[in-house]
């Protein structure tokens, strides 16, 4: 599979889960903490309202799991009670060029090729709103508006190579 997510907990460093298989029912994932690595499977089951059941080699546990307005979400369980922010990682390397939301420039993080473009010169854009299609390392990703604003100049077009750090696309 090789998906990866980042998994911010409060302040300390992101935790990057690899998941290594995925059948549908359970996983297994590798979970990097600094220069440290554990191999693991585990199955998520949705229960009834917030609930879920996590199941690992050491057991299963209930979890109370509430999705908050700002994209983290709380987990509590007999033995965890944390505040968790899920990123995957394409996401965060497509976003990593277009930075904060006072940022007029998008970029992206990582050299690729304009499968397509969404806006045109003019348009208004949301923040998060896909307004590019970049492919890298053999997958599509989509690219998305780091604020909202109108589209002052679009720099590529389908078919364009682009390099890490280039200017795609200037909001005013």
């Amino acid at each position: 599979m090789g998906r990866r997510f980042h998994v911010e907990m409060g302040l300390e460093s992101p935790v990057i889960v690899e998941v290594l298989e995925d059948d549908g029912l359970k996983a297994k994932v590798r979970i990097c903490e600094g220069d440290a690595s554990r191999e693991m499977e585990l199955s998520l089951q949705a229960l009834h309202g917030e609930r879920a059941l996590c199941t690992t080699q050491a057991g299963s546990q209930v979890l109370d799991i509430r999705n908050e307005r700002d994209g983290s979400s709380w987990v509590v369980g007999p033995h965890v009670q944390a505040k968790l922010r899920v990123t995957d990682e394409r996401d965060t390397w497509l976003g990593a060029g277009g930075g904060g939301a006072g940022d007029s420039v998008v970029t992206v993080a990582m050299p690729g090729r304009v499968v397509a473009v969404d806006v045109e010169e003019g348009d208004n854009v949301e923040r998060g709103q896909r307004i590019l299609v970049i492919e890298a390392m053999k997958m599509e990703n989509d690219v998305k508006a780091p604020r909202d604003g109108c589209v002052r100049a679009i720099r590529v077009t389908p078919g364009d190579a682009v390099d890490a750090g280039q200017p795609l696309i200037e909001l005013e």
